[in-house]
């Protein structure tokens, strides 16, 4: 969790999850009565009465865990400090206002980082190391208890997205002679309401010795993982290397010159396909190459130029669908929905001295967001310095830079995340007006 010590734009937001409670009067509970009736519940299943304090940091532990919370032992210790005797309900119910409950999101991204076959589930053993050895660490019979659950146990291995439904697209990012990025874009389908966990990685590309570049390529461009190639999915191909698409008659001449299967181009007729188009020109090889550096290879048949990545989408309630539709430069569109996010859910604070800019950070767990606005009639010139941030990495690849913010406009300053996510990060950002 970033750790945020008082700099001019140091925020941290926290959102509270409401769980359901069955209605107790003739009115829906407001939020107020909701969240006391649920401290209340949590309270009651550790005392008997509301009016009893707790007296060790154990009761607290219980207690928080029974409110949904997974308190560290920093957490703990931040409450009950050595000169605690004694918390009452009111001091519950505080804590709980400070500390948010445990979303599945967080769940799901703690056990994904243990997924090493990237499937689903986890071994049982690999499981056991985890929660015995790192972290809080839980005594054997709890993890025994877990790992006995019927219902996400199985053949040796806990089953963490049980019953989530999944679909998967890989894409590529693209580095432009000019700094540019291009990359597959997505339309993304979810047809009712519900918990979505989604996640992006590189692709690892094997690294056998004798095997052919264009088969890694092919891996690329294969979307859907099935082995084959659509015209649609070799259309991407076609835009990145040549600026052309494929129409419907040329790829019917493909289909009955190449290895196909099910009217798709196989791995084989792929590079076969390429492999006619460079001796074509009596072994002249520069098509080759052009089609090689289109895609982010160098000289030495090294990717230096692009990163290959997949998707992978869990759903909880309904079957997800994604489609790339464009590969394409964002030509301001994520940026524009970055600002227009940040802007709602953010914290805002106003330059001391200005105010007509405002920096509006977006405080998680995970990252941290900050959109400048500037309200003013005139461009300004922002000094950011983040020195005295710790265990921190932004998208600038700069501590100390400079933004230019157009009049009347908002733009994103920086993304920063942890450079290593087991330890603790502090955020301490500084923001002056240079011009």
């Amino acid at each position: 969790m970033a750790v945020s010590p008082g700099s001019d734009v140091a925020f941290s937001s926290q959102k509270s999850t409401r769980s359901e409670s069955p209605r107790t009067k003739k009115f829906p509970l407001t939020e107020e009565e909701l969240f006391y009736m649920n401290c209340r519940a949590a309270y009651l299943t550790v005392f008997k009465s509301s009016l009893e304090n707790i007296i060790s940091k154990d009761q607290l532990y219980l207690a928080l865990q029974h409110a949904g919370r997974n308190p560290s032992q920093k957490i703990i210790n931040k409450y009950w400090t050595p000169q605690t005797a004694k918390l009452n309900f009111d001091d519950f119910c505080m804590i709980l206002r400070k500390e948010k409950p445990t979303s599945k999101a967080e769940l799901l991204k703690s056990f994904k980082q243990l997924d090493v076959n990237d499937d689903g589930s986890i071994s049982h053993t690999d499981l056991y190391k985890f929660l015995t050895k790192r972290g809080e660490k839980m005594t054997r019979e709890e993890v025994n208890a877990i790992i006995s659950l019927a219902d996400v146990n199985a053949d040796g291995k806990f089953d963490y997205v049980k019953d989530w439904q999944c679909v998967q697209s890989k894409g590529c990012f693209f580095l432009e002679e000019d700094g540019e990025i291009v990359s597959h874009q997505y339309r993304m389908q979810i047809v009712q309401r519900s918990m979505v966990y989604l996640t992006i990685k590189p692709l690892n590309l094997s690294q056998v010795e004798g095997k052919s570049t264009l088969s890694d390529i092919f891996e690329v461009i294969d979307l859907d993982g099935n082995g084959l190639l659509s015209l649609e999915e070799y259309n991407f191909f076609e835009l990145r290397t040549s600026g052309e698409k494929c129409d419907e008659d040329a790829w019917a001449v493909c289909r009955e010159n190449f290895d196909t299967k099910k009217n798709e181009l196989t791995r084989q007729g792929f590079m076969d396909l390429n492999l006619m188009e460079a001796n074509d020109r009596e072994g002249d090889p520069r098509d080759l190459w052009v089609t090689l550096h289109s895609m982010g290879y160098n000289k030495a048949l090294e990717l230096t130029e692009a990163c290959p990545f997949v998707i992978d989408i869990y759903a909880e309630k309904c079957k997800p669908r994604i489609k790339a539709v464009h590969m394409e430069a964002c030509s301001g569109q994520l940026e524009k929905a970055i600002c227009k996010s940040v802007l709602n859910k953010g914290d805002a604070k106003v330059m001391d001295g200005y105010e007509n800019i405002i920096v509006h950070t977006h405080n998680r767990d995970t990252w941290i967001t900050s959109v400048i606005e500037n309200k003013s009639d005139n461009k300004v010139i922002i000094h950011i310095n983040n020195e005295l941030s710790k265990n921190c990495v932004n998208n600038r690849g700069l501590n100390i830079f400079a933004v230019e913010v157009a009049p009347k406009s908002t733009m994103v300053c920086q993304h920063v995340m942890p450079l290593n996510e087991r330890q603790e990060w502090i955020y301490y950002c500084v923001y002056s007006l240079i011009s």
